[in-house]
């Protein structure tokens, strides 16, 4: 049995700002309060591990990442005169889309799949520098080949994010070989972009 784990937190947080607008003529000035709530995901070191069917342990590994993607839920303007305004509220499920990572599983390796920063291409040990990534546009998707017999593993880059709609692995799909991943690019000015891939085991 191969086991995956990261390190994960999940937790909220609200900002406020005020600004003040003065009046015209006999009109009062007014402030006005913008209140800001966000969701943040950290999805940290991968850890892989395999037991035995007598429950010991053979081997144990550990690659170092940290994702963070922040999601705004809610953000609420209220004037002086007691009027409110929501730019939108998104109940979500499926959270987070970018971190985490996704698993695509073969006869004779575990491949696991996830975003990161283009400078970890070279991370692979515990104690190794690694570069937080929260901009996952800018990102790359790396694959870890993992030998589930040795505990060996190597990274290897697939595609750079910055070219195409940013990849959700952890939600993909295994349908054989094959995983089917979507990608998705939010834009505020535009209709927004979605792309499908497949990653195939080599046979």
């Amino acid at each position: 049995l191969v086991i995956l784990a990261e390190k994960y937190d999940s937790y909220s947080y609200t900002t406020s700002s005020s600004s003040y607008s003065p009046g015209f003529g006999n009109m009062p000035g007014t402030w006005r309060t913008t209140t800001t709530t966000y969701q943040v995901y950290e999805c940290g070191d991968l850890m892989m591990s395999k037991m035995d069917a007598k429950g010991n342990i053979n081997w144990l590994q550990v690659a170092p990442k940290q994702q963070r993607e922040v999601i705004e839920l809610d953000s609420r303007t209220s004037s002086g005169f007691g009027l409110g305004f929501s730019s939108y509220f998104s109940g979500g499920f499926n959270w987070p889309f970018y971190a985490g990572f996704g698993v695509l599983p073969g006869n004779n390796s575990v491949n696991i799949i996830f975003n990161d920063h283009k400078k970890n291409a070279g991370v692979l040990q515990l104690g190794q520098k690694v570069k937080r990534i929260g901009y996952f546009r800018k990102s790359d998707c790396f694959a870890i080949n993992l030998d589930p017999v040795t505990g060996k593993y190597t990274r290897e880059l697939l595609f750079s994010n910055n070219d195409v709609p940013t990849a959700m692995p952890r939600l993909g799909a295994v349908l054989g070989n094959d995983l089917f991943m979507v990608g998705k690019e939010d834009r505020i000015l535009g209709k927004t972009k979605i792309a499908i891939a497949r990653l195939s085991l080599k046979k």
